[in-house]
């Protein structure tokens, strides 16, 4: 056969055990035939499975066949490749989510210590004279308070008794001034409030007054209104009597009524 010429001669071809007619599936398994055609190192087709009297068909037909469509093919090889980027991308994300955790601290250009810190730094340990200040139950000693030396601390205290009693002598004098200046302060305040107050209530009768006065003259006007109105009427009236009969003209004169 053509398919027995095209293999090549350093791999011996393997017999499969003989396959019934009317079966195009191959005893072997679909992943060794594609290994050993990967083996191969070319496209021809493998070497024949069962003879020419068994089955007329040619070994490419035994090895693949016909329902290994190369659809299906494709299709796994869709799928390899969506996980080959899936699995990727999960990496990728991986390595993103490492750097951002990672913060990078630009180095130290100045690395001398401050000078209140080198200060701090230099101030040797001590502790208190008296170990019992510490809250130690162990610490009470009374040799140490027999051995201490009052009398400088009563000087020390005396004396700045005495300077605070200087400082606080004037500061009293000064405060004493403050607050009876604050009290004359207070009475003065008071009194020209009273006179405020005062004003406002003369300035309230006053503007009573004014208002009154207003009024008064809102009135008068309205009389001198109804007054002349009344002699225009008289007028009217006198009019219409016969002339015997007629009254003299009536004259307003108002010197004679200032």
């Amino acid at each position: 056969m053509g398919s027995e010429q095209s293999m090549p001669p350093k791999k011996q071809p393997q017999r499969a055990p003989p396959v019934r007619r009317g079966y195009t599936i191959a005893g072997t398994s679909f992943v060794e035939g594609r290994r050993d055609a990967s083996a191969s190192g070319n496209n021809s087709p493998g070497a024949s499975m069962c003879s020419d009297s068994e089955l007329p068909y040619i070994s490419y037909t035994v090895d693949r066949p016909i329902g290994d469509s190369p659809k299906h093919t494709a299709k796994n090889r869709d799928a390899k490749k969506s996980l080959q980027r899936r699995q990727m991308a999960q990496a990728q994300a991986r390595r993103s989510q490492r750097a951002r955790d990672i913060v990078v601290v630009k180095a130290a250009t100045d690395t001398q210590l401050d000078e209140d810190i080198r200060r701090l730094q230099e101030i040797p340990t001590f502790l208190p004279i008296m170990r019992g200040t510490l809250g130690l139950p162990g610490a009470r000693d009374p040799e140490v308070l027999e051995g201490l030396d009052y009398r400088p601390w009563a000087r020390l205290s005396s004396r700045l008794q005495a300077h605070l009693a200087a400082c606080a002598h004037p500061l009293a004098q000064t405060q004493g001034l403050l607050t009876s200046q604050i009290k004359q302060i207070d009475t003065e305040v008071s009194r020209l409030y009273s006179q405020a107050v005062e004003r406002q209530r003369n300035n309230a009768r006053h503007a009573e007054r004014l208002a009154r006065v207003r009024e008064l003259s809102h009135q008068l006007a309205r009389c001198n209104s109804l007054l002349t109105r009344s002699l225009q009427d008289v007028e009217e009236l006198n009019q219409m009597l016969p002339e015997d009969k007629r009254l003299a003209p009536f004259v307003w004169n108002s010197q004679k009524c200032a």
